[in-house]
């Protein structure tokens, strides 16, 4: 296998690019589809990551910074071997000569942690090409120097447990340009002072002319950042110092600003000449504007704007403890003026080129105190006001303003009209002051616990029911430190079968691929310059499900079987069918058939047994069988549909003769034989059927005599109704003759009259005349009486439904014994016709003819 490139041009243009680097890589790695960011950076600066782009612009490289390079060329080494392979990969770091790589970190694990499976080369503006890269690249060639550019070789030997994710990320940690001039003594070399940088910068890459610069204010102010500055920690550091990855397609005054802010520094333009002066208190002022000097009005603010009137500065700089990413730095806040103005006013100022975080501190400050300390005054002066140059600390007294104090001269302007003006802005040395608001502590942005970055934790295997998308998810909870990234280890044994690499925000992986069979699955989190310890489980990945049942379907020659799995998933597979004519056989001597959701099995022998071996399969394994055994089927009518007009008549005719020969003939099979068992089992029902008819005879005489009691007993019953009511009808009618009551008249006991009431009385004992009713000495109701009456004559009806009802009942069960009777007769019918049919076949037998003969 091999990458085919082209060379790395010996000489880049300043604003070109690395032009046709990149082909297609096969084998062992991937991964060259995308930028492979370093971790934690999320500047855009080119610094921040690897670059993998036909067309990347030229870097530079000044003071101590990290790059991911440009990765230029990549090849396998010759052959076609399938372990232990290694790689061969080229990164550009910087155009020109550089100081050094102090180290290379992969995977933000240092090279050395790799042992054999790494070498690396260094190679700095090299005259002839490299003999390494010559003898184990193929497609390397002679003209491939890379004469002006500092490169770096990489081999990496693959192991799939040291790269997951196929080529890693790489960060180079870079002394950089060796060609930085230093004006106070002439000499050239590496430098990271901040003013010989922005020298460097503006003769090599602004193309100033020496002449257009006044080296004695570079020098001084090389000086300043040279001067040994304590920090909190009792450290000593330069004053000033800056680490920078350029691009060539960067703005110029965007570089320039930042290396500016590195220093506190002022680029200043007089006459047509360049200097700088760097964040230091230049005074005592060694010139005063007087009165005397002052032409014309002055103008300008004592006080400071609103925009310039904050107390507080917070902001970022690259800390090389986290991996050189971008982090704050403590903020610098000024107590009182925070009192003063009744709460914080912050603002944000970051430092792209800073890599230290008293420093960055040390600029906010001076940032803070000079937008604080006041407006500023524009100054008509007469030319006396031509040594007010831009720069210049100068005094100002004006008493007739009431202003005194020590100001820097921030721009001039002269004219033969208006002689010179002058703009001025406060300055004391207080603006300098190296005071740092609270000491830095680099562990306070990111709380790592001692020992470094803890294991992850809740290490669980769910597996999926989509096993041929995802065969499952490893999931974990991930540790409270900041995390870079995850490398996902899943071992068979000893060997490592897959090596994956996930984003620090995950805390979960799909897994797919895997065979059945038992795995150590394990997880490795890397956070800023440290690794975790490994948190492993044990991992039973199972084949597809045995099938859970399988239905039968058979005819006479053939079998179709349908297995299913309908409690677990056969995630895509399919089954396999083999099948045995002896029960007993082993499965390894059953014959295989095919495969399919489902399988017709032809060509068999009729009502014969067959024994199948059903197991279902799919990408990851096979399942244990199913025994299925199964017969054709046995059924003559499916036989007949199958053999309608394939047997001839001959054959036909031997046997329709061997059965004829059983119609005129005795024996077993015979119709005489027939006929006397259908004899003997008529009779025996005939016989059955006899006791049936002297039972319900017998039934039917005790039932009319028990209805005949009953009548007997009614009969009584009505005659005593009737007497009982003829008596109290000859009562009342002896009552009713003697009325109405006549008041001349006496009446005997027991008499009867009406009252005038409308009631009927009877007398209780003799009655004198004028003593009507209801008199209750002589008189009694005798309504009780009638309704006395009354009840008998219900008791009578009464009785008379009843004996009808009876009467109806019995014409009832006498209708029922009438038609029992029938049923007898009809049942004797039966039996003669049964016993002549008997007879008639008896006759039949003597002769022959058709017969029709069924089992």
């Amino acid at each position: 296998m091999k990458l085919v490139t082209a060379p790395i041009k010996a000489l880049y243009d300043p604003v070109g690019a690395f032009k046709d680097v990149f082909g297609g890589v096969q084998g062992i790695f991937a991964g060259l589809t995308g930028a492979a960011k370093t971790s934690g950076a999320s500047s855009s600066e080119p610094s921040s990551q690897t670059v993998r782009s036909s067309k990347a612009p030229v870097r530079f490289i000044l003071g101590r910074a990290s790059t991911g390079g440009v990765l230029a060329w990549v090849q396998e080494e010759p052959g076609d071997q399938t372990g232990g392979e290694w790689l061969h990969i080229v990164y550009v770091l910087s155009e020109g000569a550089i100081a050094g790589v102090d180290e290379i970190y992969v995977d933000e694990r240092p090279l050395s942690d790799l042992g054999e499976n790494a070498t690396s080369e260094v190679i700095i503006n090299p005259a002839q090409v490299n003999a390494f890269l010559l003898s184990k690249c193929p497609d390397w060639r002679q003209e491939q120097i890379g004469r002006g550019l500092s490169f770096v070789r990489l081999s990496f030997k693959y192991d799939a447990e040291k790269f997951p994710s196929g080529i890693p990320d790489v960060r180079f940690v870079v002394r950089g340009r060796s060609d930085v001039y230093d004006p106070r003594n002439g000499a050239v070399g590496y430098s990271a002072n901040t003013a010989l940088l922005i020298l460097w910068y503006l003769r090599n890459r602004c193309a100033i002319p020496d002449d257009e610069i006044i080296f004695d204010s570079f020098a001084s102010s090389a000086n300043v950042c040279d001067e040994p500055v304590f920090g909190p920690d009792g450290k000593i550091s330069p004053r000033y110092f800056a680490g920078a990855v350029i691009g060539a397609d960067e703005k110029r005054n965007t570089v320039l600003d930042n290396l500016l802010s590195a220093c506190a520094g002022t680029l200043i333009r007089v006459g047509g000449r360049w200097s700088l002066q760097v964040g230091a208190y230049y005074g005592p002022a060694d010139f005063t504007i007087n009165e005397d000097m002052v032409i014309g009005t002055v103008e300008g603010t004592t006080e400071v704007s609103n925009s310039d009137a904050i107390n507080t500065m917070r902001g970022t700089f690259v800390d090389p403890a986290q991996a050189w990413a971008e982090t704050d730095y403590p903020e610098v806040a000024i107590q009182d003026w925070i009192a003063k103005d009744g709460g914080e006013l912050a603002e944000s100022q970051s430092f792209a080129y800073v890599t230290d975080a008293y420093l960055a501190q040390r600029l906010a400050n001076i940032s803070l105190r000079r937008r604080r300390s006041g407006g500023s005054l524009a100054v008509p002066l007469n030319f006396n006001g031509y040594n007010c140059r831009p720069g210049r600390a100068v005094k100002v007294d004006l008493p007739s303003l009431n202003i005194l104090g020590e100001f820097m001269v921030t721009d001039w302007t002269m004219g033969a009209a208006d002689a010179c003006k002058v703009t001025l802005k406060p300055y004391e040395q207080a603006i300098f002051d190296d005071a740092v608001g609270q000491p830095y502590d680099p562990l306070g942005f990111i709380s790592l616990p001692v020992g470094g970055l803890a294991a992850v934790t809740g290490l669980a295997w769910t597996p999926s029911g989509a096993a041929e998308v995802v065969q499952g998810v490893l999931s974990w909870a991930p540790p409270m430190q900041t995390v870079l990234s995850y490398t996902v280890t899943i071992r068979k044994g000893a060997e490592v079968v897959q090596s994956l690499k996930v984003g620090g925000e995950a805390s979960s992986c799909n897994i797919n691929g895997l065979t059945s069979g038992v795995y150590a699955m394990s997880v490795i989190a890397f956070g800023p310059g440290t690794r975790s310890g490994e948190a492993s489980i044990s991992v039973n990945v199972g084949g597809p499900p045995v099938p859970e049942s399988c239905a039968v379907f058979a005819s006479v020659d053939t079998i179709t079987l349908v297995p299913a799995n309908l409690q677990n998933s056969l995630n895509g597979g399919t089954y396999e069918y083999f099948y045995a004519t002896n029960p007993s056989a082993p499965i390894a001597d059953a014959v295989y058939l095919g495969q399919g959701l489902t399988f017709t099995h032809t060509g068999l022998a009729f009502a014969r047994e067959y024994f199948y071996y059903v197991r279902s399969a799919n990408a990851y394994g096979k399942s244990d069988f199913l025994f299925v055994p199964a017969a054709t089927s046995s059924d003559p009518t499916q036989m007949l549909e199958v053999i309608a007009g394939q047997i001839t008549e001959s054959e036909l005719g031997k046997e329709l003769t061997s059965r004829i020969d059983l119609v005129d003939k005795n024996g077993p099979g015979s119709v005489n034989e027939r006929v006397g068992e259908v004899r003997s089992e008529l009779n025996e029902q005939v016989a059955g059927v006899n006791n049936a008819i002297e039972t319900v005879k017998s039934s039917v005489t005790d039932a009319r005599n028990e209805l005949q009691q009953q009548l007997a007993a009614v009969d009584q019953e009505v005659e005593a109704a009737r007497s009982e009511l003829q008596q109290q009808i000859n009562t009342v009618s002896a009552l009713a003759g003697s009325l109405p009551y006549h008041k001349d008249k006496a009446y005997t006991l027991n008499q009867g009259v009406l009252g005038a009431d409308g009631k009927l009385y009877q007398a209780l004992k003799a009655v004198p005349k004028n003593n009507p009713p209801p008199n209750a000495t002589y008189w009694t109701d005798v309504g009780q009486a009638i309704v006395t009456a009354a009840g008998t004559a219900q008791r009578v009806g009464k009785v008379e439904t009843d004996v009808s009802t009876l009467n109806g009942t019995s014409t009832a069960q006498a209708t029922k014994i009438e038609g029992l009777q029938s049923g007898l007769t009809t049942t004797n019918g039966n039996v003669t016709a049964a016993q002549q049919a008997a007879q008639a076949a008896a006759t039949a037998a003597g002769a022959k003819g058709e017969v029709i003969y069924g089992t």
